[in-house]
């Protein structure tokens, strides 16, 4: 009997070690810089969250949810160009989230790539027709008078004081005018309160409910 328990404080150390290898391997480190990760987002730290989502890019270099994830931290902060270049790699890993198709769209379209923005929107719009960001994605990538469609069903979904920005080409390349934008507006109850020069080559209209159609 003796020398049947000798071996156990032994085993038990084996054990213990094997255990430590296991929660020191590489998996198990991705895994909980992925969990505190997608904790500091949730709880809007993304500086935070960029730290812990980078540390999973040192283990593996292609690990599509840590690209999501840094590419929405940026987006959040204001780092459009940070956020553009994650975004990008994230969507080449995998070309179906929406998500991350709309911030791109979203990037295109600030950085005066019209025609990129509505490519993005019109893959979301593939998938989910009723998408409320895709739809203003496109509206607000509009280059023709039939791609102010959307702006009917998004007058009925924006809030009673939110505003829909119609971003458009200017002079001499304009494909639509500011006119037809107005027209297209009124049809869908709505009126234009502002416009502003978006960029040398594109100008840009704020759309918003009528004071006297908003619930009181």
């Amino acid at each position: 009997m003796f020398r049947r328990t000798r071996g156990w404080p032994l085993l038990l150390l084996i054990g213990l070690l094997l255990a430590g290898g296991c929660d020191r391997s590489p998996e198990a480190k991705k895994a909980r810089h992925l969990e505190r990760g997608d904790r500091y987002f949730k709880k809007e730290q993304y500086r935070e969250a960029v730290i812990e989502y980078r540390n999973v890019l040192r283990i593996e270099p292609t690990n599509p949810r840590a690209f999501e994830g840094l590419g929405l931290s940026h987006y959040q902060l204001g780092e459009a160009g940070q956020a553009f270049r994650y975004l990008l790699k994230a969507q080449e890993l995998n070309p179906n989230n929406v998500d991350v198709r709309l911030k791109l769209g979203t990037i295109y379209l600030a950085g005066r790539r019209p025609e990129e923005a509505e490519a993005e929107a019109a893959f979301v719009l593939e998938k989910d027709p009723k998408n409320l960001e895709a739809l203003i994605l496109l509206a607000g990538a509009a280059d023709t008078p039939e791609e102010l469609a959307p702006l009917a069903d998004l007058a009925g979904r924006i809030r009673q004081n939110g505003a829909i920005w119609v971003v458009s080409r200017k002079g001499k390349s304009a494909t639509i005018r500011d006119v037809q934008v107005i027209e297209a507006a009124r049809s869908a109850r709505l009126v234009d309160n502002k416009v502003v020069s978006f960029s040398p080559t594109h100008t840009a209209l704020r759309l918003v409910i009528p004071r006297a159609l908003r619930s009181r």
